[in-house]
Formats: C-alpha cells, sequence, structure tokens
C-alpha cells in the first residue's frame, strides 16, 4: 500500500489523537485495544470514493491483523494485505466502488490471556444509512468467519 499525502495526514492525525489521549464517542468499549478513529469514520457517509479503509488503535498492533470490508451484497471491496504500522491497521479498496454500505470487519491479536479482538463497523459511499457504532467481541470463541486468520 502506497502512502498519499491524504495517508500522511490521517497518520498525523491519528499520531496525535493517540498522544493527547482522545477517545472516539463511537469507540468500541469491548477488548483492551478498541479503535480510537477510522477513517471513514464509523458510521459516516464519505462523499468521495475511498481508496482505503484505516483503523488507529488505542495501541500498537504487534500481531497478526485482519481487515476485510465488504459491500452490501456481501462482496468483498478490499484488495491485497492488511498493514500495519504501529497503531494503524489499513486494508486498500477495489477502484470503482457502488455506492451504498460498507461493512468493515477487523482482527487484531489481543492479550494472552483473552486472546484475539476485533469488531464490525459501518460506513456509506455516496447514499444508505450505515449503523453509527461499533460491534467488538474477544477470544477464540467468538470470532467471525470473516476475521479468522489464513491457514
Amino acid at each position: 500500500m502506497t502512502l498519499t499525502p491524504r495517508g500522511l495526514i490521517l497518520i498525523a492525525l491519528v499520531s496525535t489523537l493517540i498522544s493527547a489521549g482522545s477517545s472516539a464517542g463511537s469507540a468500541a468499549t469491548g477488548g483492551t485495544n478498541p479503535p480510537i478513529a477510522t477513517e471513514p469514520a464509523v458510521g459516516s457517509r464519505a462523499s468521495a470514493e475511498p481508496s482505503s479503509v484505516t483503523l488507529a488503535m488505542r495501541r500498537a498492533v504487534t500481531g497478526p491483523a485482519v481487515v476485510t470490508v465488504k459491500d452490501a451484497s456481501g462482496r468483498v471491496v478490499s484488495q491485497g494485505t492488511t498493514t500495519l504500522l504501529s497503531t494503524n491497521i489499513a486494508v486498500d479498496l477495489k477502484p470503482g466502488l457502488a455506492q451504498g454500505v460498507y461493512t468493515v470487519t477487523y482482527r487484531i491479536e489481543g492479550s494472552k490471556t483473552k486472546g484475539p479482538e476485533g469488531g464490525v463497523f459501518q460506513f456509506a459511499y455516496g447514499s444508505g444509512s450505515p449503523k453509527r457504532t461499533i460491534s467488538t467481541w474477544s477470544g477464540y470463541k467468538d470470532i467471525p468467519k470473516e476475521a479468522r486468520l489464513p491457514d
């Protein structure tokens, strides 16, 4: 994934939020490392087609991470591998997205005792009414199919 000027600005913004100890109003309360910000934002409606999805986590992500983005019909529109950069995880999106609601599923390594954790949130591109919250999970038992690591 190539960092664009917009991506570099987002990383700078996220670093500022983290150092200030801010938290997003719609951030998840479950798990030990929920996102404090996302781009596109949780529950937002983007007017321009996004080229990637980025999550800024509360703490650095040190283990494997998976971010999958699906359109309203369940078709995967994320492409390539998930990129880790300290507290940020990101995935590119296929070009030519249709307008509508998109669902983002993410999984990161959690604590050694609790296992992996992750969540699901939505955003819209152009039209649609996305949910404005993040649903989270923690532990091996609750891993959604979309968040499982490849064998």
